[in-house]
């Protein structure tokens, strides 16, 4: 409907000159405002966007910095292989090893050796480009200089034959001991650089580059080729104050490039004369804040212009009172075509709270009938019908109180109130100079739902629809804040899933994720609703307890889970087993901090999986204690690694045919130099869990290669390999770099594994087998028979010997099951055509057992305990053991 307009007397003209001002000095101010809180908000977002593309570009930088150092350290290990085995050897020929790396799907093209005085070539391998990269003046100048010595990477060059980019990748190699002094250059494809960035989302005028030292791009992605091969000293990476800096974020002008601005993330990686960009174009990244801005823009306009229209009229309406009628109305019909074009609802009240006028948009807004409102009603009157349609159902007591006392003050006032049908109305009173007051009404109810939605997701897991970690710690801290007053006991429990890895890394994490789910119900349901469930992160979840049984309630809950999350789960049409562990604390005994008891409820939790999983246990102090001890544990290994304290003891391995030593098994020893011999029981666990196993890994294969060279040809010597060495995916180029420092034949190698390398990531260990089966290294299963899927990966992998674990062996009788057990195992291995090792051999009547049912070969004290290599070397002569 029209905007409704009742007759009212006017103030005398002596007023209407100051009435006018003030409405005009209003109207200014609210203008003035809104352009302001427009400019303002327009600031925010820009600023916010910038910051948001910074933090992108650190990131995208830092994830390329890891990807290129782990991509060029496999070249660089190749050119330390060739040079190993040049030097060991004075070869003019690619060896095998060498070609075995060249023939992975890698992007070396060829390896060059070449003469460190001249650069001519000395050597050729791989298929290198004819036209490829050469070594210039300043590559033999940098490889001459000790102090600029180390990797040098060339320019690149077009390849014809491949239609693409190639360069060099070379190091120096001096030993004048081996009488060696050779330049090792790898030809490397430039592919290397396109294949990995062009996945890389940088907007339509981004960019990825990578830098040599000489500040010539390597590559650049996208629309990079034109780019490849040129040279810049004017980036704002090369210059002061960057030049000193290993990374950093900076804005270009573009001018040296393409004029286009953006802001950059640069990463030098160390250990490779390397720098690469990842920069964002900022017309990108201000694109979406632009569009926004001008369409704020174009609405502030309008909203000035109704101001200014509605001061108009209403100046209009001040100096004109006494004006005809007709010139009244059509004045008024202006306003009434302003106000009923606006989004908003008004209402105009006069100093007698009597209802003056208003728009269509404010009777839909309050559900009033045009003709109601037409009266003119006092708004008391409005009021009390909107009590009478149940309007003020969803408002608490205290504002019903308010609204039957008046609920209308002649003040600046603003609020929000939810109608039944569930719109929210943002009201707004603003006083009028010469009384009365303009009420407005918006309906804000999708802002409110974003901010609710905005809300939940803040404190809520966006997959289970859980509390996130950030909720369970406010309500922990209040929940510990009672407890401290009240001493009302809280408990916590920690869950953590069994085998929850192997179904993510097996089916996909789509069927993990639909898992989580439904573990996420079945928690939800054994609490009933009654208590706190979060999910931290991953596989991990979180319960909070509170009450005066909170401790018992704990013990009660964590059992039912147990058993609950035991139970097979049918996800996708498939029957998934997992389970739980779970750590229990609880205040006031175990803290009154939210981190120190979720710390305590973790070290529980931590418990419970070192028990054996599948089971949960309360916090002690004495687990803090072990912690802290593994920590000291720890520490100490860093330190004898660095310090070489670790040594190698070797226990021979008897073949029973023959009665000769075939081989030794490496086993790794350390005496601490304060705590003296530290039990491999003690401190293997460790390495294992803290990833020390790497190092420590490496260096035992690097020792035992370099010692067992030494040894008669037919000796091999036995390495075992953890797990956690299979997981880092360089275990084949270690074994090749180990060989070829040692100068040992890879059949003399035997690398011993367990049940649990194949099940954490079945396909791709079972890969890296097959490659270490093709460089010609023997491989053998240890502990066989103690896993309950040993027989399926038999068929999966034709593995070269199987160990008998040393836990049948000690139970052996001539009337025990474990002769049966061993029996098996022999007459499987002998259908297999693999051989069978016998561990823990410690009496005589074990040997005669073994010996009877055909076992292949024995290790245990029976023959000899480990020994110190020089030792052990003295056993390897032929001798009985009956």
């Amino acid at each position: 409907m029209a905007a409704k307009h009742a007759d009212a007397s006017r103030p005398a003209q002596a007023r209407a000159g100051s009435s006018s001002l003030t409405v005009w000095v209003g109207i200014a101010l609210l203008c003035a405002g809104i352009v302001a809180a427009v400019g303002w908000s327009a600031w925010q977002a820009r600023e916010q966007a910038l910051a948001t593309a910074v933090h992108r570009v650190s990131n995208l930088s830092t994830i390329l910095k890891g990807h290129t150092a782990q991509t060029l350290g496999e070249i660089d290990l190749l050119l330390r292989l060739t040079a190993e085995e040049r030097a060991d050897r004075q070869l003019r020929t690619t060896s095998s090893l060498v070609s075995a790396a060249l023939r992975d799907p890698q992007r070396v093209l060829g390896i060059r050796v070449l003469d460190p005085r001249t650069g001519d070539l000395v050597q050729v391998g791989g298929a290198v480009p004819a036209s490829g990269p050469a070594i210039d003046a300043e590559a033999l100048a940098a490889h001459a200089d000790p102090a600029r010595g180390g990797l040098w990477i060339g320019d690149p060059v077009r390849d014809p034959d491949r239609d693409g980019w190639v360069f060099g990748m070379s190091r120096r190699f001096r030993d004048e001991a081996r009488a060696l002094d050779v330049i090792v250059m790898a030809v490397v494809d430039g592919a290397l650089f396109r294949d990995a960035y062009q996945q890389i989302d940088v907007g339509r005028s981004g960019a990825v580059t990578v830098f040599n030292a000489r500040m010539v791009v390597l590559g650049r992605q996208p629309n990079g080729d034109g780019q490849i091969g040129r040279r810049f000293a004017q980036l704002g990476v090369f210059r002061t104050p960057n030049l000193e800096r290993r990374e950093g974020v900076y804005v270009n002008d573009g001018s040296a490039v393409d004029g286009v601005r953006r802001i950059v993330a640069f990463q030098r990686l160390g250990e490779f004369p390397l720098t690469i960009t990842a920069a964002l174009a900022v017309e990108d990244v201000l694109a979406a804040w632009r569009r926004d801005t001008l369409r704020a823009a174009a609405l502030t306009p309008v909203a000035i212009l109704v101001l200014v229209a509605f001061g108009a009229l209403l100046d209009r309406e001040i100096r004109r009172r006494s004006t005809a009628e007709t010139q009244a109305r059509q004045e008024s019909a202006v306003l009434e075509a302003t106000l009923e074009n606006m989004d908003q609802g008004i209402m105009m009240i006069d100093e007698n709270l009597h209802v003056q006028v208003f728009n269509r948009r404010a009777a839909e807004l309050l559900d009033l009938p045009d003709e109601f409102l037409a009266t003119k009603p006092h708004f008391f009157e409005v009021t009390r019908r909107q009590f009478e349609t149940g309007d003020f159902a969803n408002a608490d007591e205290a504002f019903r109180r308010w609204v039957r006392s008046g609920g209308l003050s002649i003040v600046h006032h603003s609020y929000e109130r939810e109608r039944p049908n569930g719109m929210v109305l943002e009201i707004r009173t603003v006083p009028l100079p010469g009384g009365g007051a303009v009420r407005t009404y918006t309906d804000i109810t999708a802002r409110k739902q974003d901010q609710r939605r905005i809300e939940r997701m803040a404190n809520h897991d966006e997959l289970t629809g859980l509390a996130n970690r950030a909720r369970l710690r406010e309500r922990l801290a209040e929940a510990l804040g009672a407890c401290a007053a009240a001493e009302t006991p809280v408990a916590v429990l920690c869950l953590d899933l069994d085998q929850f890895k192997t179904v993510n890394d097996t089916l996909g994490h789509s069927t993990g994720d639909a898992l989580l789910k439904a573990v996420a119900e079945r928690i939800s349901a054994e609490t009933g609703g009654r208590d706190l469930v979060a999910r931290l992160g991953g596989d991990e979840f979180a319960i909070l307890l509170v009450g005066a049984e909170a401790r018992a309630q704990a013990g009660t809950l964590a059992g039912r889970l147990v058993d609950v999350l035991s139970r097979p789960f049918t996800v996708d049409g498939q029957v998934l087993t997992v389970g739980t562990s779970i750590g229990i604390a609880v205040a006031p005994g175990d803290g009154l901090e939210p981190d120190g008891l979720m710390k305590n409820a973790d070290l529980a939790l931590y418990k419970a999986k070192g028990d054996g999983r599948g089971t949960f246990r309360f916090f002690e102090a004495a687990m803090d204690r072990e912690v802290q001890t593994r920590r000291v544990l720890e520490r100490d290994m860093r330190e004898a690694l660095a310090a070489g304290d670790f040594a190698l003891h070797y226990q021979p391995q008897l073949d029973l045919a023959s009665n000769r030593i075939v081989g030794f098994e490496a086993l790794v020893r350390w005496h601490h130099r304060e705590r003296g011999p530290v039990s491999p029981a003690d401190f293997i666990p460790v390495a294992e869990e803290t990833g020390l196993i790497v190092p420590l890994g490496e260096w035992v294969l690097r020792e035992a290669c370099r010692e067992a060279a030494a040894w008669p040809k037919d000796v091999r010597i036995s390495v075992n390999i953890s797990a956690v060495q299979f997981r880092h995916r360089n275990l084949v180029q270690v074994v090749m770099s180990a060989l070829a420092g040692a100068g040992m034949p890879p059949s003399r190698l035997e690398l011993e594994i367990t049940e649990s390398v194949l099940m954490q990531e079945s396909e791709a260990s079972v890969s890296i087998l097959h490659q270490l089966r093709a460089l010609g290294v023997r491989i053998a299963m240890d502990d066989f028979g103690t896993g309950y899927s040993s027989l399926s990966y038999l068929r999966r992998f034709p593995f070269d010997k199987i160990k008998i674990d040393r836990s049948f062996v000690r139970d052996l009788t001539p009337d025990s099951e474990s002769v049966a057990i061993v029996r098996a195992i022999v007459g499987l291995g002998r259908s297999l055509g693999i051989a069978t090792t016998a561990e823990g051999v410690e009496t005589a009547e074990q040997l005669a057992i073994i010996r009877s049912e055909g076992c292949t070969e024995m290790q245990g004290y029976l023959l000899s305990p480990p020994r110190p290599a020089r030792e052990a070397l003295a056993l390897i002569t032929p001798a009985a053991v009956a």
